[in-house]
């Protein structure tokens, strides 16, 4: 068993620092270690080994005042190069004997003996090598290989007994469960919390699951929230891939701010000062091998992570992620400056997965709600994508979003654009656009959709559910249960739309939960939980974001369409039902509408353009009708280079021919602007003596009227919103960025619809760099393993907080793995592909045809304010007003509760 630490909080003691096998250095004055030497590598013999631990001298070090610790001049940091310059300690017996360098997952097996290969799935038999590691190696001078650092680079170090003590864990269904010690400068910095709560801040819990999440209760797993026994209200999930180092770090100190205002609300019935125990952090990492290093470096530095007590197999079983579980008051901000408890920081529970393998964000999802939840047993669970910023007390009103209402089975909160001091970032057209979309989004779609009952179209940065409406209510299957039906049939041929239905991820869920057997649960909007998102600023990396909401987008129509009839076997009421049948109807209506958004587009440029090569209509003169046609020639042109672009290049590798192809969208937007105004207000100041009416069969009731009622209406719901000032400064931006939005979004995203199918197939597996644990034959339930010592934990402490706070490089290295992996099969590739190609000519296709017939249909004076044109224009516009009238209702009923909750507090 290992020794305990020793307690160098205490100022009163003066510790001596053991160094084992490390060279003194030359001007301190130190005497030289008493070591043995050690006969040459081909002499050895197992019963030649003596290990000496003995310590010989020593070094007074003095423990400094909490108040003034820094990390970055650290009394307890080891010099790198002293351990590095210090001779290489002895191969253990378990090197010389059992294992074969070139490939350590064979094992030796003596003469006599059969060799036994064993698959990542099979568990070691009796009579295998963990049979005759007992034989072999004593328990007392048994020690490990090499373990891997994955990301700390400078603290990779030959284990030996000078590094390592030995320690019994147990094995629970050959899962591995091991308290690691904490670094004595990560104690130092967490506060008072270590003598407060010193179960949970002393030591990492550590466990390397084996089993599948949906299995981890059944293996009787258990986490620190469960041997607490917590009550807990809100589950934080964060899934993180390809994100950068500065995102990741943004996004974790906005939750625990969040955290820390749930301490301050002292007049609550559930929150106050302990409300920390009541949240659980998880943060779910898409393979071990594939997220930034600097990610893993910044949770070893807040204690919650361990790179060197990771397993990769445990008693023959491969190890699918490994959990590490820590209560942690240290905090990284986005410029990566460091905040502790000192700073008016609170605990936060923090529960690390690390998957294994890459398999996209499903699959993290899947980690999180079927696996950890299921050991926690959350009040609601909560989605925040990395890179968002939290508003300080989002948390709570997303959470008191459930409390009050019973039957609320799911939120979405409010994503804003971050636009910077005084709004700076709107000056660029792209943001600006971009904020003006997202503002109307948010006070029309969203109050809309929530006023019917089902959020049907959302990328928001912070959505949740309330645990129980996904779970299974037999004999019925639960919103989890089809949700991931998916992972079972891995591997069989999918429909594409069906597949893209699962990158939609939380749209997808948003219906299982309304629609779940013989339940009556309902979505809501809560516009107080607010959320700030950094947008694109180049074409190219709109066009990447944009890619998967417009695929999913369309698929999930197609998905709920589809799926509708089992809105049937819920238990909503009459009204409820109604409504979210006339919801999907409209939105079905909405999607057809969009398939056709191309042509529809074109036509009515072709038709108003065209207007001005008439007598009453024309301002250019005799250049009415060229100028026309070189302005179509040139948009046609533009519509097909779309397709070039989006079938040969990736949107990064032909940025330029982007911003071409925005200019001249833009262009056109313009001249198709002033041919609006001119054809709708013109003639009624030219030809008004003549009897012409303001309001009649014109261009202005037709085309000017309804543009004018569309303005209104976001107006209006701005104002109830109590947010209109982005009208004035992004409205003209979003305008004249239309076309482009149309073409060069829709057109690459459908082109790329193969790639967000194959994603959710991604399997990519990692290297089998780690060590290897096996069961005890003496003691059934446990383990012999190796962890570091102090000394080494303080090493690698150190070593993490140089290494995230110094390196620069915030690109994700896990591109390089994806591209060398085969994660899909060539069949399906090609499958996904020849969808793809499919659907694109299907739909350019009818919108060609669309096109060409209504060409011939209208043509000369005839295109003239015809009937087409007046469908379209008095269309969309029906579309706004029935969500301005759900807006309204919803800032209603929201109001309304509002003061009778004041009224409430007020009298009571």
């Amino acid at each position: 068993m290992r020794k305990p630490l020793p307690d160098y909080n205490d100022p009163s003691i003066v510790y001596s620092r053991p160094y084992g096998k490390l060279s003194p250095l030359v001007d301190s004055g130190h005497e030289q270690l008493n070591t043995h030497q050690f006969q040459s590598e081909d002499n050895l013999h197992i019963s030649d080994y003596e290990w000496d631990n003995e310590v010989t001298s020593s070094e007074q070090l003095e423990v400094p005042e909490e108040d003034t610790f820094s990390f970055t001049n650290s009394v307890y940091d080891v010099d790198s190069s002293v351990l590095n310059a210090s001779p290489a300690p002895p191969i253990p017996p378990v090197h010389r004997i059992g294992i074969d360098h070139s490939n350590s997952s064979n094992l030796y097996v003596p003469h006599n003996e059969t060799s036994i290969e064993r698959s990542d799935s099979e568990t070691l038999s009796g009579g295998s090598y963990a049979d005759k590691k007992e034989e072999l190696i004593d328990e007392d001078e048994y020690a490990m290989s090499e373990d891997g650092f994955s990301g700390l680079e400078t603290a990779s170090f030959n284990n030996s007994s000078a590094y390592h003590e030995m320690q019994e864990v147990p094995i629970m269904h050959d899962s591995l469960v091991v308290e690691c010690p904490c670094p004595l400068d990560l104690k130092n910095m967490l506060g008072s919390i270590v003598h407060t709560s010193s179960e949970e801040s002393n030591s990492l819990r550590y466990t390397a699951v084996t089993c599948n999440p949906e299995d981890m209760m059944a293996n009787e797993l258990k986490v620190r929230t469960n041997l607490f026994d917590r009550d807990i209200q809100a589950a934080i999930c964060l899934t993180v891939g390809q994100e950068d180092l500065a995102s990741f770090a943004l996004t974790l100190s906005s939750v625990m701010e969040n955290v820390k205002h749930l301490t301050m609300r002292k007049k609550s019935r559930v929150w106050g000062d302990e409300s920390w125990k009541k949240v659980l952090t998880c943060i779910v990492l898409d393979g071990r091998n594939s997220v930034h290093r600097n990610i893993l470096d910044l949770l070893s530095s807040i204690g919650a992570y361990q790179p060197s007590i990771s397993k990769g197999r445990v008693n023959g079983k491969r190890v699918l992620a490994h959990m590490y579980e820590f209560t942690s008051t240290i905090s990284v901000d986005e410029k990566l400056n460091i905040t502790t408890k000192n700073d008016g920081n609170v605990p936060m529970q923090l529960l690390v997965c690390l998957k294994e393998m890459e398999s996209g964000t499903h699959d993290s999802q899947r980690w999180f709600l079927k696996g950890i939840s299921s050991l926690v047993r959350p009040n609601i669970c909560l989605f925040v994508k990395v890179g968002s910023k939290l508003q300080t007390t989002s948390v709570y009103h997303a959470w008191k979003s459930f409390d009050v209402n019973s039957k609320l089975g799911g939120i979405c909160g409010k994503t804003v654009i971050k636009t910077g001091k005084w709004g700076k970032k709107l000056l660029s057209p792209l943001i600006a656009s971009q904020h003006c979309d997202q503002m109307i989004y948010n006070n029309l779609r969203l109050p809309y959709d929530s006023c019917l009952g089902y959020i049907s179209n959302t990328s928001n940065a912070l959505y949740g559910f309330r645990y129980v409406a996904l779970l299974d209510e037999f004999p019925y299957p639960g919103p989890l249960t089809q949700y991931f039906a998916r992972k079972e049939t891995e591997g069989q041929r999918k429909g594409i739309l069906k597949a893209n239905a699962y990158v939609a991820q939380e749209q997808l869920l948003f219906w299982k939960v309304v629609t779940k057997k013989e339940a009556r649960w309902y979505l809501n909007y809560v516009p107080q939980a607010q959320v700030e998102v950094k947008a694109p600023e180049s074409m190219a990396k709109i066009l990447e974001g944009r890619r998967g909401d417009i695929n999913s987008r369309f698929s999930l129509a197609i998905y709920i369409l589809s799926d509708f009839f089992s809105l049937w076997k819920t238990r909503h009421s009459f009204f409820r039902f109604l409504m979210i049948a006339m919801q999907v109807f409209i939105f079905g209506l909405e999607r057809l509408f969009g398939f056709f958004s191309l042509a529809n587009f074109f036509l009515s440029f072709h038709f108003i353009c065209n207007s001005t090569s008439y007598k009453y209509f024309n301002p250019y003169g005799s250049w009415g009708q060229v100028l026309f046609l070189i302005f179509e020639y040139i948009f046609l042109c533009a519509i097909f280079s779309q397709f070039v672009l989006a079938m040969g290049n990736r949107s990064k590798g032909s940025k330029t021919l982007s911003l071409i192809s925005l200019l001249i969208f833009t262009s056109v937007m313009i001249y198709y602007l002033f041919c609006i105004f001119y054809v709708s207000l013109v003639p009624i100041f030219i030809h008004s003596s003549h009897g012409y009416d303001i309001f009649g069969d014109n261009y202005f009731t037709n085309v000017m009227l309804p543009c004018l009622i569309v303005l209104a209406c976001y107006i209006f719901v701005s104002i109830i919103s109590l947010d209109p000032l982005f009208l004035l400064t992004c409205l003209w931006q979003y305008v004249l960025i239309l076309p482009a939005r149309i073409y060069m979004e829709q057109v690459y995203a459908l082109c790329h619809l193969h790639d967000a199918s194959t994603l959710n197939d991604l399997d990519v597996a990692t290297s089998n760099d780690l060590t290897d644990t096996y069961r005890n034959e003496k003691k059934k339930k446990f383990a012999m393993i190796a962890i570091p010592n102090a000394d080494m934990l303080n090493s690698i402490y150190n070593s993490t907080l140089r290494n995230f706070s110094e390196d620069s490089d915030c690109e994700s290295g896990s591109s390089l793995n994806r591209i060398n992996a085969n994660s899909v099969s060539r069949t399906s590739q090609d499958y996904y592909q020849d969808m793809r190609t499919r659907y694109v000519l299907v739909w350019a296709l009818s919108n060609l045809i669309l096109a060409i017939i209504l060409l011939q249909v209208f043509k000369g004076e005839a295109s003239v304010n015809n009937g087409y044109l007046k469908f379209v224009f008095w269309t969309f516009t029906a579309f706004i007003c029935l969500k301005t009238v759900g807006s309204t209702c919803f800032s209603a009923i929201v109001n309304l509760a509002s003061f009778g909750a004041y009224l409430q507090r007020k009298f009571d």
